[in-house]
């Protein structure tokens, strides 16, 4: 019934299956601002998720960048573990050559 309507609907809703099946235009009311997005709700819900996780590897690759700036300035002083740090070190890139 909605979906046959070529005229503009203004619903409120929490149910994302009926937001699903009638919108193709969504108004985003969050942190007192609103945002506007062409598509379905599924689509919005997805599109944050691949930001997320965009914005976690980020914080992921600069967290192990600077653990190794960390591991490459211990090496240079005397009497440090270099075996062991070096161990760390490649395991630190291993682990960023992964998220790459």
């Amino acid at each position: 019934m909605f979906r046959e309507y070529e005229g503009t609907i203004l619903f409120v809703s929490h149910y994302s299956a009926f937001i699903n099946s009638v919108a193709d235009r969504l108004l985003i009311l969050d942190n007192q601002s609103i945002k506007e997005f062409e598509g379905t709700l599924q689509k919005y819900k997805s599109g944050c998720q691949k930001t997320q996780t965009a914005v976690m590897t980020e914080t992921e690759k600069t967290i192990l960048q600077m653990r190794i700036t960390e591991i490459v300035a211990k090496l240079s002083r005397p009497n440090s573990d270099k075996e062991a740090l070096e161990e760390e070190y490649q395991s630190l890139i291993t682990q960023i050559k992964r998220q790459l």
